[in-house]
């Protein structure tokens, strides 16, 4: 939304997830094809070349996560993974040039955070908003 993107779940409904969560495994992926019965329901309604384009992410600029590679420091990847004082801030430091890398651990202290330190989204936020400042 920052890019003045919208993105639009339209099969977020709980009944449509129960239906899809409780789908026999291969009805979901047959023959080396992942949604199969997506698709093949989709094929009916839809033109073949749009049912099986490639997935398209947009872009982000990187300017939105500089600095919340700080929110490593004092936290659970670091303790969980063992990581001394001086190699997490060498961790850190090398974050700040590594986009991809910096998202993938960002994340990850992020949902450790969630599931094992109990932070809820807010107050991680909050934190990730401090450090970008």
């Amino acid at each position: 939304m920052a890019a003045s993107i919208e993105m639009r779940v339209p099969f977020l409904e709980n009944c449509l997830i129960d239906f899809g969560m409780h789908l026999p495994s291969p009805v979901k992926f047959r023959r080396s094809q992942a949604k199969w019965a997506l698709k093949t329901v989709a094929l009916k309604r839809l033109p073949r070349d749009v049912v099986f384009a490639r997935k398209k992410g947009f872009p982000m600029p990187h300017s939105y996560t500089d600095g919340t590679e700080r929110i490593l420091l004092g936290g659970l990847l670091a303790d969980q993974l063992q990581w001394s004082r001086a190699a997490t801030e060498f961790i850190v430091d090398d974050l700040r040039h590594d986009i991809d890398m910096r998202f993938l651990m960002v994340g990850t202290e992020i949902w450790l955070r969630q599931q094992f330190g109990n932070e809820t989204s807010a107050a991680i936020g909050e934190q990730l908003l401090a450090h970008a400042r």
